[in-house]
């Protein structure tokens, strides 16, 4: 049964004005309430769009507000015809079966029909960064926030687990040095947070985010930071500690 449902919403989905028009609404006040009314998620959006000018994460996933507004039925018939085929599909199959049984089944759910054409995947990189680049917003808010990204390697690269490494090294629970140092020592921030896409198509950002605390400035929290970035790349990580 899940294999005739799969394969008859993947091969013959039947897109309607009515429901389009409804649909469209879900996803203009998804995007209004996950990022237009949340100034964290805003700023972040803010931040790629100034990070990426070449790569298609200069685009939010959801699209922006305009473009939303925009598409019309015949798009999304379109997007659906040019990605929605087996030849541009992973079917993964987990449980109690039989490998020569199931692939016949499969066969027949899906090899009958026309089996499409991969899209192209080939995407525009961005040219190495020349300099920093700063996006102030303001927006109205209980805590001031601070977001830095770094241009980093995605898994096709060594280095991309070493960042792992670094990300747990710098805000993996209360042992990490963000906690530490931000949090306890300091008391300059309610929350800081290292996060390296690992699993990004492309090439993405490392993030660093800080929650500010009610009194400190972000130029403080900013430059601390700075500090703790300079003493991981000064002082390589004991054993005990990774």
């Amino acid at each position: 049964m899940s294999l005739d449902l799969e394969s008859d919403r993947m091969l013959n989905l039947v897109l309607q004005e009515k429901d389009f028009h409804t649909e469209r609404m879900v996803v203009m006040e998804e995007r209004r309430l996950r990022t237009e009314d949340n100034p964290q998620a805003y700023l972040l959006e803010q931040v790629r769009v100034t990070a990426f000018q070449l790569q298609p994460y200069h685009w939010p996933t959801i699209g922006w507000m305009e473009d939303i507004e925009r598409f019309s039925l015949e798009d999304l018939k379109a997007y659906y015809r040019s990605y929605y085929n087996p030849a541009n599909a992973f079917l993964v199959v987990v449980g109690d079966f039989k490998r020569e049984d199931l692939l016949p089944m499969i066969e027949k759910a899906f090899g009958a029909e026309v089996k499409g054409i991969v899209p192209n995947q080939e995407k525009y990189i961005d040219p190495p960064q020349s300099g920093e680049r700063r996006v102030l917003l303001k927006r109205e808010a209980q805590l001031p926030f601070l977001i830095m990204g770094f241009h980093v390697p995605n898994l096709r690269k060594p280095d991309s687990y070493v960042l792992e490494v670094i990300a747990a090294l710098l805000s993996g629970g209360k042992s990490s040095r963000f906690y530490n140092s931000l949090i306890r020592e300091k008391r300059l921030v309610l929350d800081a947070e290292a996060d390296n896409p690992l699993l990004s198509q492309d090439p993405d950002l490392f993030l660093i985010s800080a929650e500010v605390l009610p009194g400190k400035e972000t130029t403080e929290v900013e430059k601390a930071l700075d500090r703790e970035l300079e003493r991981l790349r000064r002082e390589p990580a004991g054993e005990r500690e990774l």
